[in-house]
């Protein structure tokens, strides 16, 4: 039955994979919307969604979890107790749209997909691994370091145009916003979120104007400062 649930939930993922690869792929190539950088876009996402996911699959499995993914949709639309849609809404679609109308699709909103953790059963199939904000704020750091690498990647091969898709996807999915990534970084720990969405925000500058050694070095130190700055100002 285990072996059943897994299978689906692996068939469940890709399904996610793919449908966010299209729509953020359809995004990135508005306004003027051509097949070749359609399909081209849409590879750069799958790559991207793909190293994210395998490096959360990879973290969750050493911590004994497991990654559930899932578009991004809300249903609470108020605070009180009964203030629910009574279906989710497609906030995948939503938000990239308004973002990408707003700013004359100067900015690419990839905010698609999101993922719950799950503990696994232990050796006695009886108890489940205990799963702790740090635990699922580690596993949502190695997505984002794996991507940050990519991005490295791409830009020492001279694509800085996928490099920039890259940052873009990290930075805008920092946002503590709803069930984003940076939302379980940033409730774990305000000063691991500060620190490191500095750090990712300096290096998406720098990356355009700056070698990589400098690039990591500069965005290092930058974000070291502007953490130490936001700590003694959270402490006086």
């Amino acid at each position: 039955m285990n072996q059943i649930i897994k299978h689906n939930m692996w068939l469940e993922n890709i399904g996610y994979l793919l449908i966010a690869s299209i729509v953020g792929a359809f995004f990135i190539s508005l306004p003027r919307f051509n097949s070749v950088d359609f399909f081209t876009n849409m590879g750069v996402m799958l790559i991207i969604l793909v190293v994210q996911f395998s490096s959360k699959e990879l973290t969750a499995g050493l911590l004994g979890c497991s990654i559930k993914l899932n578009l991004w949709s809300v249903r609470r639309y108020w605070f009180g107790g009964a203030d629910y849609l009574k279906w989710p809404f497609p906030m995948w679609l939503f938000f990239p749209f308004i973002i990408g109308l707003i700013t004359n699709w100067k900015l690419r909103a990839l905010t698609l997909l999101t993922h719950e953790v799950t503990g696994n059963t232990t050796r006695v199939g009886r108890k489940f691994t205990e799963v702790s904000e740090y635990d699922i704020a580690r596993i949502t750091m190695a997505g984002f370091a794996a991507i940050f690498i990519m991005g490295i990647i791409f830009k020492s091969v001279g694509i800085i145009s996928f490099a920039n898709i890259a940052m873009i996807f990290i930075i805008i999915n920092m946002l503590p916003i709803g069930k984003l990534d940076g939302s379980s970084i940033f409730f774990s720990s305000r000063y691991l979120w500060v620190s490191l969405f500095a750090f990712m925000l300096i290096a998406a500058i720098l990356m355009n104007v700056s070698g990589i050694l400098s690039t990591i070095f500069l965005s290092l130190i930058a974000a070291v400062m502007i953490v130490v700055i936001y700590y003694y100002r959270a402490e006086m």
